[in-house]
């Protein structure tokens, strides 16, 4: 295998330990938005039946359309079935996407990291042991 050992550094490996962090940050980054979407959702009622002028229920609106991209009907409580897919959709793929990224980087590490290869450890004789003789 060849080791592209360029100024000292091996370079594929260099470049998965990055791929991996990069990965890493995005794979959270990821959980955090699908946690953000599912959380606005989730309070979406109870900010509707809190709701007591226009305003409020424009404020309520706007949060929504700040996570989900969607906005809400005037008389609309919740999201529909449809929209709530849509919403979290996106998060789950980009969660499932990192992921896969995230082993790529760990096995372009892996495969290049250097290969320690131990030696068979040979059997001592015993002292005073007698060779046998050839016929």
């Amino acid at each position: 295998m060849v080791y592209f050992k360029v100024l000292g550094m091996h370079w594929p490996r260099l470049i998965g330990a990055f791929v991996v962090l990069i990965a890493l940050l995005m794979f959270f980054s990821s959980i955090y938005q699908l946690n953000y979407i599912s959380t606005t959702i989730a309070n979406l009622p109870d900010c509707v039946a809190s709701v007591k002028t226009q305003a409020d229920f424009e404020e309520c609106r706007a949060a929504v359309k700040d996570a989900t991209s969607f906005r809400l009907k005037s008389g609309q409580a919740q999201l529909t079935a449809g929209q709530t897919f849509a919403s979290v959709a996106l998060p789950i793929s980009a969660i499932l996407f990192w992921l896969a990224v995230l082993l790529f980087g760990a096995v372009l590490y892996k495969a290049y990291s250097p290969k320690v290869i131990a030696a068979k450890a040979q059997p001592k004789k015993a002292k005073g042991a007698r060779r046998r003789k050839k016929r």
